[in-house]
C-alpha cells in the first residue's frame, strides 16, 4: 500500500501509484512508467514528483510505502488527541466568558452601589 501526502496530509492510499507524463503531441498528461514520470495523479488532480518542478503552479507529492493500517490508526489517534484538545479548549474559554460574566456583574453591583451612595449624599439629608 502506498501512502500520497501533499503538504503534509494525507489524501490517498492506493495499491499503485498513478504516474504521468505529457504526451509530446497533445501536451495532455497521460499515465507512464516511474522511470518516465514527470508527476502522479491522484484524485483527477495532478501534483510534481519530490523534488521536481515540471508541472507548473503546483504542489509536490510524496509517495510513502506503508501498511494502511499503521496509518489509518496513527490519523485516528492524532483525530482523538485533537477532539481532546478543542474539547479543553472550548472548556477554557467557557470557564473564562464566566469569569468575564461575574467581573462584570460585581463591577455593575460596584456602580449601582456608588450611584445610590450618591443619592442619599445629595438627597438624604433633606427627606
Amino acid at each position: 500500500m502506498y501512502v500520497i501526502i501533499i503538504g503534509g496530509g494525507l489524501v490517498a492510499l492506493t495499491a499503485k501509484p498513478n504516474y504521468v507524463k505529457r504526451h509530446p503531441e497533445t501536451g495532455c498528461y497521460v499515465e507512464a512508467a516511474k522511470e518516465d514520470a514527470i508527476g502522479m495523479a491522484v484524485a483527477g488532480e495532478v501534483y510534481n514528483l519530490p523534488g521536481g518542478i515540471d508541472i507548473p503552479d503546483t504542489p509536490q507529492v510524496f509517495i510513502r510505502e506503508s501498511e494502511a493500517e499503521e496509518y489509518v490508526f496513527r490519523n485516528i489517534v492524532a483525530i482523538a488527541e485533537n477532539k481532546a484538545s478543542a474539547e479543553a479548549a472550548f472548556i477554557q474559554n467557557e470557564n473564562a466568558l464566566c469569569e468575564l460574566d461575574e467581573t462584570t456583574e460585581s463591577r455593575m453591583s460596584a456602580l449601582e452601589d456608588a450611584v445610590c451612595e450618591l443619592d442619599e449624599i445629595i438627597n438624604g439629608g433633606n427627606k
